[in-house]
């Protein structure tokens, strides 16, 4: 029957019998018809929920949207195995921050589907809730943070997150041995990762060491809410380990992406070619180039306030190894090469590049960036790359400031304390408004290092306010 209660012509096509509003009979009885109906196909919470710490429902959702959805969050003292139990409604958003209230308490979140004469879809929490830490040290760094920026400024944030696939290494297991397992758990740290997150209120956000699952699960819905897009960067054959780019949809709308896997270009790409060339002598170093799976994320962004301005935002990790600097730098200058073509197909364009880049302010790494020059002699370290003593020369025509605090340490563990994490600008295309201070070595575990039950990665975050340069907008 049609939506008149009309009998529907036996001679019609399905495509026109079978749509929304039409009704079946079979018999006495009758069943509405509804085409690609709302499905929740998955619905979990996290396994660790800590008090002071928002928690989002990790949903897959079939035809329709989050925001079309209906969200009903409830506590209980008992699990649904055991016995009795009454449900106390706390919230009807689709987040929710557990309080003291809830401590030791069990958490239920129902979902409402769109479409009228469903059944809610819901799942309680595998574990009650527990007490969070209170975090006082990273609170003076919220309280920077505490406002948004205005729509001239561009708050940016870059942060090695510390992978989960990591932490299970017996390397790991000797510098994090003063951590407790549990704050090692990637279900205890993700929970404090995303309210350190969200606390900076930033506008752009460059991740390392982001697994898939991670992003997929974690950091895209939560981050998603807080009203960012998520992009994600897998190094080359590893789905445990990428990179992380998110964007205020507020302030950016995204152009193109860029992405690069460092050793396919400098062995196919043509503007690489005289990198290639320059190491072609040597085969244990072009060995050992080629066969690091480092990669760089690019993301074009228009900014939405400021004159449809364009602006090039680069995310990358550079190989960690202590005596490799000769490695770092060839790979900073394919990056260089890289940003530096995208540059001269668009004229006048700022750049931003974030991350981990493994290089103390002393090194030659990082004069290159800022010099634009570098001439590097190989090291009695680096004879597993060189067997004779090598003279190398690096330039590019970008030149990048430090846009975030150097002072005191961005990595701080058992066996390391220095700074290595940076956000760089192209010169002249940015001032700094504030950059966030790091903490004192002395005032974050300095015996024991990093992570710890209060800082869920042996990195700290390093963030910044920068505006443009008037007579670039």
């Amino acid at each position: 029957m049609n939506s008149s209660d009309q009998q529907v012509d036996g001679n019609c096509l399905n495509i026109d019998a079978w749509i929304s509003h039409h009704k079946l009979y079979v018999g006495q009885i009758s069943c509405d018809i509804i085409l690609n109906p709302a499905e929740v196909s998955a619905l979990s919470l996290p396994r660790i929920i800590m008090t002071q710490c928002t928690i989002y429902p990790e949903i897959r959702l079939e035809s329709c949207q989050i925001h079309q959805c209906q969200f009903t969050w409830y506590r209980s003292r008992h699990h649904h195995n055991q016995g009795k139990r009454q449900w106390i409604k706390v919230s009807d958003q689709y987040s929710y921050m557990p309080t003291s209230n809830d401590i030791d308490c069990y958490l239920k979140v129902s979902c409402k589907l769109p479409q009228q004469n469903t059944s809610e879809v819901e799942v309680i929490s595998e574990n009650p809730v527990m007490t969070g830490p209170s975090c006082h040290l990273l609170q003076q760094r919220f309280h920077y943070t505490e406002t948004a920026t205005t729509n001239k400024e561009i708050r940016t944030v870059s942060y090695n997150i510390l992978g989960e696939s990591y932490v299970g290494s017996k390397y790991a297991k000797r510098i994090y041995r003063n951590c407790p397992d549990y704050a090692l758990d990637i279900n205890y740290r993700q929970q404090l990762l995303m309210r350190e997150l969200t606390s900076y209120n930033a506008d752009l956000i460059c991740l390392q060491e982001v697994s898939h699952e991670t992003f997929n699960n974690r950091l895209k819905y939560g981050l998603q809410f807080q009203g960012f897009q998520g992009l994600w960067k897998s190094r080359v054959f590893d789905n445990n380990d990428g990179l992380a780019i998110f964007y205020k949809t507020s302030k950016f709308d995204l152009i193109s992406q860029h992405d690069l896997d460092l050793n396919a270009s400098i062995q196919k790409d043509s503007y690489q070619e005289a990198l290639l060339n320059l190491i072609r002598p040597y085969d244990q170093l072009v060995h050992e180039v080629l066969s690091r799976s480092n990669v760089l994320q690019v993301a074009l962004l228009r900014r939405k306030e400021c004159n449809d301005q364009l602006i090039c935002l680069a995310n990358t990790h550079l190989y960690f190894r202590p005596l490799a600097e000769i490695i770092r730098l060839i790979q900073i200058q394919a990056i260089t090469n890289h940003l530096s073509l995208i540059s001269k197909s668009i004229s006048d364009l700022p750049v931003i590049l974030c991350g981990d880049f493994n290089s103390a302010p002393s090194s030659d790494t990082y004069q290159f960036l800022t010099n634009g020059y570098c001439k590097s002699q190989s090291t009695a370290d680096e004879s597993y790359l060189l067997k004779d003593a090598a003279s190398f020369e690096f330039s590019h025509n970008l030149t990048f400031d430090a846009l975030s605090q150097t002072l005191h340490c961005t990595h701080h563990t058992t066996n390391f304390s220095g700074t290595i994490d940076y956000i760089f600008g192209k010169r002249g295309y940015f001032n700094v408004k504030n950059a966030i201070p790091l903490l004192e070595v002395t005032n974050i575990n300095a015996n024991h290092g990093l992570p710890t039950t209060e800082f869920p990665s042996d990195h700290l975050a390093v963030i910044c306010d920068i505006s443009m340069v008037h007579h670039h907008q």
